[in-house]
């Protein structure tokens, strides 16, 4: 765990990608991550891929490391920030790797020491969470360990079936959204942004959230990812959607030329840019 560790902390640095909250399981891992200027695909291949070849390499083994591909939830910062960053540190505890929250506040493979200053990493900035608790250090500090204290008791809250915050059912007749976590104002917005389409493949979970990224980080609306226009700023958006639609999703070139409206030639030449970012990020 301390290799991958140290892998994150080196990807969050070169993606500009942030890690606010972390904990590392025996068998998966939760993040909490704030967008760089490049999509969270790259974040998540550059992360995994080369962390499963060395592990393979090293234990003389072949196959895919990680069982799934990983799961991304949007959070609606200002309302559920604190509740989901106390729902992953608590995780080492409620699963019983740590036996109790002494040995949480000094475990290193979980952003909970972090926070409270026991353990230090130049790549990992604590005043972000900290921020949500307090104006000095010292009462951020005390009010973010009783936070965290009030939540063992507390039932468990699930980020993985729809909720009051997450609506069940969306307005078309797309399956139920449980990727959202946010007041229904901030989810509406959000699907209001997500293209109708009819294509089975692009159904798979992080499509959406693929979109919504590409139209954030780039400021940039649907309509003009579908554009002719070559505005830098667009093509770029394009080129990071397309080479995320196919690392991430498989999408053909020809299906990825029918979203965003261009020949697969063009498609071909978005993709081997965007190999070209990931090299030399």
């Amino acid at each position: 765990m301390t290799s991958f560790l140290a892998r994150a902390g080196r990807v969050s640095t070169e993606t500009a990608t942030p890690i606010y909250s972390f904990a590392l399981m025996p068998n998966h891992f939760h993040l909490l991550v704030r967008r760089g200027e490049k999509p969270l695909s790259l974040f998540m291949q550059k992360l995994l891929g080369p962390y499963a070849q060395g592990f393979n390499k090293r234990h003389k083994r072949s196959g895919y490391l990680f069982e799934n591909r990983y799961k991304a939830i949007v959070c609606q910062e200002d309302a559920y920030f604190a509740e989901l960053v106390r729902y992953i540190h608590l995780n080492p505890l409620r699963s019983g790797i740590v036996a109790d929250i002494s040995a949480l506040d000094n475990y290193p493979f979980c952003g909970h020491s972090f926070v409270l200053r026991n353990s230090i990493n130049k790549w990992f900035d604590p005043d972000t969470v900290l921020g949500h608790f307090g104006e000095t250090a010292d009462t951020a500090v005390a009010s973010y360990a009783e936070f965290v204290l009030d939540g063992i008791d507390a039932e468990s809250p699930s980020f993985d079936k729809p909720t009051a915050a997450s609506p069940a059912r969306r307005q078309d007749d797309r399956r139920s959204d449980n990727r959202i976590l946010g007041d229904e104002k901030f989810a509406n917005e959000l699907l209001r942004s997500i293209p109708k389409t009819s294509n089975k493949q692009v159904s798979d979970p992080n499509f959406q959230q693929m979109i919504a990224s590409t139209c954030d980080i780039f400021q940039v609306s649907q309509a003009e990812l579908v554009g002719k226009t070559k505005q830098r700023r667009i093509v770029e958006a394009r080129t990071a959607l397309a080479f995320g639609l196919s690392q991430e999703l498989g999408l053909t070139r020809v299906e990825i030329g029918k979203l965003l409206n261009v020949t697969a030639t063009a498609v071909t030449k978005m993709i081997a840019r965007g190999e070209s970012w990931e090299k030399t990020s």
